[in-house]
C-alpha cells in the first residue's frame, strides 16, 4: 500500500498518512481511496462492507477540512472495487494536484 503527498491552498504539501488515519476502522468500509483532484476538491472512493455509516462519514468530512480547508468540497463514491497500481497495490491516496499519480 502506498501513500501520495496532497496539496494545500497554501502550497505547502501535505503527507497523505493525516488523510488515511481517519478512514481506518470504518466495519463498513473494505477499502478506500482518497483522489484529490484540485486544493479543494476531494472524491472518496470506498467499498463498502456493509450499509455506510453517515454519521461517521460526517466526521470524516470534518477531520478532512481541519486539514485541507474548510471551503473543501469532499464527495463519496461507492465503487465495487478500487484498481491496485500496476505493481498491485492499493494506493490510498492520490493527487492529481501535487503530480506525483
Amino acid at each position: 500500500r502506498f501513500l501520495d503527498y496532497f496539496a494545500t491552498r497554501s502550497g505547502q504539501m501535505g503527507y497523505g498518512g493525516y488523510l488515511t488515519v481517519p478512514m481506518f476502522f470504518r466495519t463498513w468500509m473494505e477499502e478506500f481511496q482518497v483522489l484529490q483532484r484540485d486544493v479543494d476538491d476531494v472524491v472518496i472512493y470506498f467499498v463498502a462492507r456493509g450499509e455506510p455509516n453517515a454519521a461517521e462519514m460526517g466526521e470524516i468530512n470534518d477531520k478532512f477540512r481541519k486539514i485541507l480547508g474548510e471551503t473543501c468540497r469532499i464527495t463519496w463514491e461507492q465503487v465495487a472495487e478500487i484498481p491496485p497500481t500496476i505493481h498491485g497495490k492499493l494506493l490510498y491516496i492520490k493527487s492529481l494536484v501535487t503530480g506525483q499519480h
